[in-house]
């Protein structure tokens, strides 16, 4: 799957992603496209470490 942050325009991703999804994953277009724009929405979201997830998840369970 191509990275989303190599790519400046979102259409340049999709092209190249599309194509990875559909021709080596054999992919339908419906599920490539979702597949393809799911990774381009999360493409600026900061990834959390585990132990950011462990603290919110003990903050969760806190609250309760």
């Amino acid at each position: 799957m191509p990275d989303p942050k190599k790519f400046k325009e979102k259409q340049e991703f999709m092209d190249s992603c599309m194509h990875q999804v559909k021709t080596v994953e054999g992919e339908p277009q419906d599920k490539a496209v979702s597949k393809c724009l799911g990774l381009w929405g999360s493409k600026n979201k900061k990834k959390k470490c585990a132990s950011e997830l462990i603290r919110e998840q003990a903050g969760k369970l806190l609250e309760v």
